[in-house]
């Protein structure tokens, strides 16, 4: 874009790289998506929104800060639990801008339900001994978790705690 200085002061300093709005957006978004890529992220899903395009909008957050999130429909149509807010997750993303705005946000490729699952080796092994203080504890997997009736059955008896 051209110096709009009078020509006694362009003269005198460097000349100046002035930028659009548009191409500011557009840069940082760059650098951002070229310098991050994508990242996991660990947090607290809050202000969703789920407009007509079947687009899902949303923030996570810890107890310092919060990012918000983008999640597109082709995306989330492969989650595989209910989503709402106060849900822990684990969010695999994108670092980006939209430029629209210069809003800085995730777009979210990948989302996992945290809530009530051991995260550590060291977090499970802590769940069994303490449920097994209490009564004997039966480790599933997914595929009998959704056999309900005999779950329901086993609870009377036993903690059950999934592993998948």
């Amino acid at each position: 874009m051209h110096d709009p200085r009078p020509d006694d002061d362009a003269n005198s300093l460097p000349p100046r790289e002035i930028f659009t709005v548009s191409r500011l957006n557009r840069e940082a978004r760059m650098l951002l998506e070229r310098g991050l890529g994508s990242v996991w992220l660990e947090g607290e899903l809050s202000n969703l929104s789920r407009p007509s395009s079947g687009h899902w909008y949303f923030s996570l957050k810890d107890e310092a800060a919060q990012v918000r999130c983008a999640m597109f429909r082709q995306r989330n149509m492969l989650v595989r639990f209910p989503v709402r807010d106060g849900a822990l997750v684990l969010a695999r993303g994108r670092v980006s801008v939209y430029e629209a705005r210069g809003e800085f946000q995730v777009v979210v490729e990948h989302l996992e339900d945290l809530r009530g699952k051991p995260r550590t080796r060291a977090e499970l092994c802590f769940l069994l001994k303490t449920a097994s203080q209490r009564r004997p504890v039966l480790l599933t997997l997914t595929r009998a978790r959704r056999d309900g009736e005999v779950l329901r059955w086993l609870r009377g008896w036993a903690d059950v705690v999934s592993l998948d």
